[in-house]
């Protein structure tokens, strides 16, 4: 029998208003518990390690980029999930699978492909 108090932690920067409240009432309605922030330094600051499995992050952002914060959070020993949310699949390049993300959604972020991605 599955535990029913154990949710999807997700952690989801995006510093477009309307998109990051998309994205994370689409989760929320899937189940995933969310942590949202429009900017990184807020993401960065007001979560712990332990608070996530996934993040979805935009790929540009207000005061920073998806890469940056992915090498930071790896170098606080986290070793989640990562998804990056760009205008284009080609905008996952070399740079970004070098620093570890698994997958990439465009923007605009379907249900589906959203959900595949985080399936995987």
């Amino acid at each position: 029998m599955p535990n029913r108090g154990l949710r999807e932690r997700v952690l989801l920067v995006d510093s477009q208003d309307e998109s990051r409240r998309a994205l994370q009432l689409l989760l929320q309605g899937c189940g995933m518990e969310v942590r949202a922030f429009a900017s990184a330094a807020a993401a960065m600051a007001e979560t712990t390690l332990d608070q996530i499995r996934t993040l979805l992050i935009a790929r540009e952002l207000s005061d920073g980029d998806a890469i940056h914060v992915l090498r930071q959070l790896a170098t606080r020993g986290w070793k989640g999930r990562a998804i990056l949310i760009g205008q284009s699949h080609a905008e996952l390049d070399e740079a970004a699978r070098d620093a570890g993300f698994a997958g990439v959604v465009k923007k605009p972020v379907g249900r589906l492909e959203l959900l595949g991605a985080l399936a995987r």
